[in-house]
């Protein structure tokens, strides 16, 4: 369903609304203004910053509202040109729908509560107009201002996800995850959307990624064409146990979809986009299970593993045992500073293969999910980090 989003609302003292082009000269002396208090927080800040790439910046914002990907808002005080500052919603999700929200404020009007006011707007906003059932505020650990506006809007504290993001400086810092969630009875969603893009940032040009390596009783190796029968077996012989947890598994694949879906697989493997792992019984062809380095963001060091296990092998120790092995993998080839897995919160049996593994749980992400049911579930995350 495509709906008409406004492109203009208010608070008590604000005009929020799309950007224009024509607020390049406005929100250029505001950023110079206060550069100073944003480059602790803000990446773009340390940058060198022009007239010209504030209207580069304007003209791809305006782009992003056209195509639904993400939509600034500048903050304007009522009645006036004077910009305050921007909000700013990205990452979105329109199967659950779930978005985050960023900003940041003039420095002439910091502490007057006009971010707590225009981030009372903007979620209202976000759930009125956008649908969201989950909207989610990512913040530095050392923010302290930017924790005490989340705590005033009412947003819940979820959990601290460590060595998540790159500082400027190189360093890892933590990420404190908020949010409020808004509640549905079925399937809902503006337009029709696929989930969030893994991270985009280029692998170093000398990284050498093994195909293979072993455990006690696992071969665990890149996918290959030839492995498409086994795989093949093995989802069709597991579909009910895998059904409630993985999308794919809704149906029966055929034999020429599994043979092509591992082409793929090792097709981004060896072009370093993404790292499926297939594991196999130790001088067989018999399939165990699949896993796999997925999301992985390399400005950050930043990984997570995914795991399913043929239904004859399940509770024998066998996800376990790869798990360990794909994390030391994971930390020796990639030279990993974070290793995560997420899993749906009923998924018992996932989230003590995370604690027997020693993951540590940092959160509980709420609406973060769309089931295949429809309904919204949350998400646990668990970590390593060096």
């Amino acid at each position: 369903m495509i709906v008409r989003i406004p492109r203009q609302f208010e608070s008590e003292r604000l005009t929020i609304r799309a950007p224009k082009i024509t607020d390049a000269k406005e929100m250029h002396a505001a950023v110079l203004e206060s550069i100073e208090s944003l480059r602790p927080w803000t990446r773009w800040a340390n940058r060198p910053q022009s007239l010209k790439g504030t209207r580069d910046f304007l003209k791809r914002a305006c782009r992003d509202w056209g195509s639904g990907t993400e939509f600034g808002l500048p903050m304007f005080l009522k009645g006036t040109s004077t910009l305050v500052g921007w909000m700013g919603l990205f990452r979105i999700d329109w199967s659950v729908p779930r978005i985050e929200i960023g900003y940041w404020v003039r420095q002439r009007f910091e502490g007057q509560g006009y971010i707590t006011e225009a981030l009372n707007a903007v979620t209202d906003y976000c759930a009125d107009c956008l649908g969201a059932r989950r909207v989610e505020l990512h913040i530095d650990e050392r923010n302290e201002r930017s924790i005490h506006v989340a705590d005033r809007c009412g947003y819940d504290f979820e959990g601290t996800l460590r060595r998540y993001v790159r500082a400027e400086d190189g360093s890892l810092e933590n990420t404190r995850f908020y949010s409020r969630v808004f509640y549905d009875d079925g399937p809902v969603g503006l337009r029709h959307g696929d989930r969030m893009p893994a991270p985009s940032a280029v692998p170093p040009p000398d990284l050498q990624v093994p195909e293979q390596f072993e455990t006690e009783r696992l071969i665990i190796r890149a996918p290959k064409v030839r492995d498409a029968k086994e795989v093949n077996a093995a989802v069709r012989e597991s579909l009910d146990m895998l059904a409630p947890w993985m999308p794919w598994a809704n149906r029966a694949p055929t034999l020429k979809e599994s043979r092509e879906n591992q082409q793929r697989a090792r097709e981004r493997f060896l072009a370093h986009e993404d790292f499926r792992l297939n594991a196999f019984l130790k001088g067989t062809e018999t399939f165990v299970l699949g896993s796999g380095l997925h999301r992985v963001d390399f400005s950050v060091a930043k990984v997570e593993i995914g795991y399913w296990v043929r239904k004859q092998f399940a509770g024998q120790g066998y996800v376990t045992e790869a798990v360990n092995a794909i994390t030391d993998f994971a930390f020796r080839v990639f030279e990993a500073k974070r290793v995560e897995i997420r899993m749906d919160d009923d998924n018992v049996l996932s989230s003590r293969v995370a604690e027997r593994c020693g993951f540590e749980l940092e959160g509980i992400l709420r609406n973060e999910r769309r089931k295949l049911d429809g309904s919204l579930g949350n998400t646990r995350v668990y970590s390593k980090v060096r």
